[in-house]
Order: C-alpha cells, then structure tokens, then sequence
C-alpha cells in the first residue's frame, strides 16, 4: 500500500524523533521526556546545537501555543544548565519558527527532509574502494572518526562527536546498521540507516575533508538506500545538510518538507 503525503510525513517525523531520543541513549548521563506532543531529548553532554539536546514537536496540535512551548523549554534545559535546540517542521506552520525568532534564538539550519521510495542502483566503484558494514571495535573507531572530521565544518566540535560514539555497543543494535566506506584501507566516507515506523532513516552522512569531490557521498548513500530496502523498509528518509543536498536530489531524493532548527544558549 502506497502511503500519503500525510502518512509520510508522520512516520519521517516519527523515525527524526527515534534518532534524537537515540543519541540521547547513546550518551549516558541522559534525560527523555515526552508531554504534550512534545520531545525534550537532554543527552550527556551540554552541547546545544542539533539533536543532543533538543526540542521536537511530534503533532501540529503541540505547537498551537509555540510561545508556551518555548517557555517550557527554556524552563526546562535551564534546571539541567545548558542550552538547546528547537525543530520547527513547516508542515506544521510557521507559527513555532516565527515565534523562535522573536524569541532571539539563533537559526542554525533549514535541512530539507526528503524521501526516497525506491531503491537505488548500487553502481560501480574502484578496485581499492569498498564499503563494509561497521562490525568491528576497529571499523566503529573508524566511523567515528571521519564523523568527527566532518561535522565540524556543520559547527559540532570533533571532541562532541567522538563523545557521541564513544560506547560502541550503545549504537551497534539491530536497529541501526552502520557503514564506512574505505579508499586503500583508509576510511573515508560514512553512512548510517535507523530502523523505524516501518520505514528507514539515513544519518550521519560524512566524507572527510581530505576524501571530498571523489563521490564518496553518492557511493555510500546508494549502499545505505539498497541495505534498507533490501531489509524491508517502505520508504528512505534523511534531513539534508547543504553538504549531501545537491547529491540526494541528483539520486531522486525528492523533498517532502523542511526541518528549521533553532538555537538557544544557555541563559
């Protein structure tokens, strides 16, 4: 059964939130709480840019009052001494952004969440590449590592990002299945796939500086969208960095939405 725009828009919100509340559980010392429609995700470390402390409406209906919303939020991280981030998805309304922005909080991203409904060709690589699903204490220290070359050209410190994946055995789970892709031994590129609300989502897209404008990204997306597919998912989902939009579009990602993200410093 094809699912509707409405429905995809739901189970894309619902796998966004999986991932946040994850990398919450991946970082011990951590709080979850969901009320009202509303996911407040604090994880073990007080960087508030993004998923690792955050605010997601998961209705329309959670942010009719986003002035309230906001006010409970900074209630709320404040007792856990830090700052956070806040989604404003537009199929909701702009009422949540508008309100973020007479509020001050800074706009740090506008990613695009786009899907996929079919699968992707693998095509072809070079001799000395490959691309292996992360198994081992060695190939998951080498996903780490390009993640935390990369994202610090998105704003997120190395030190955060090693800290993220720095208990393996929080995010090797059947849930999740992770990739690194290797030039003569060399990670190069990565690509994870979340498993959820029957569909799965596309995170932690990197290529390290050094590797980049080789197609490591087009190769490591096209492995990541065949493996969820090929393991049942209905549709592929992903929130685009500026980095991996213009390559996702190429691939025929197309776009159902747009994820605002705001930031709020620790007052």
């Amino acid at each position: 059964m094809t699912l509707t725009t409405s429905e995809l828009l739901l189970v894309a919100d619902q796998n966004l939130a999986e991932f946040c509340r994850e990398q919450a559980r991946w970082l011990p010392d951590s709080q979850l709480v969901e009320r009202d429609d509303v996911l407040w995700v604090a994880a073990g470390t007080r960087f508030a840019g993004g998923p690792l402390n955050c605010v997601v409406p998961l209705t329309s209906q959670a942010v009719a009052e986003p002035e309230a919303v906001l006010r409970a939020a900074r209630g709320h991280f404040s007792a856990l001494d830090r700052g956070f981030s806040v989604y404003a998805p537009s199929h909701f309304g702009d009422e949540l952004a508008r309100a973020c922005v007479a509020a001050n909080l800074t706009r740090i991203g506008d990613a695009p969440g786009m899907l996929l409904e079919q699968p992707l060709a693998l095509g072809s690589q070079a001799s000395e590449v490959s691309v292996r699903a992360v198994e081992t204490p060695t190939s998951a220290a080498d996903f780490a590592e390009v993640c935390a070359n990369a994202y610090e050209a998105l704003g997120m410190p190395a030190p955060v990002t090693r800290k993220v994946f720095s208990m393996p055995t929080r995010w090797q789970k059947p849930h999740w299945r992770a990739f690194v892709v290797y030039e003569r031994e060399q990670p190069v590129s990565t690509a994870a796939l979340l498993f959820s609300h029957g569909i799965a989502g596309i995170y932690w897209v990197a290529t390290a500086a050094a590797a980049r404008g080789r197609g490591y990204g087009e190769l490591v997306t096209r492995h990541v969208s065949h493996e969820a597919f090929k393991l049942g998912a209905r549709v592929v989902i992903l929130q685009a960095s500026p980095f991996g939009e213009p390559i996702y579009r190429k691939l025929g990602f197309r776009e159902i939405t747009r994820y605002p993200l705001f930031l709020a410093t620790k007052t």
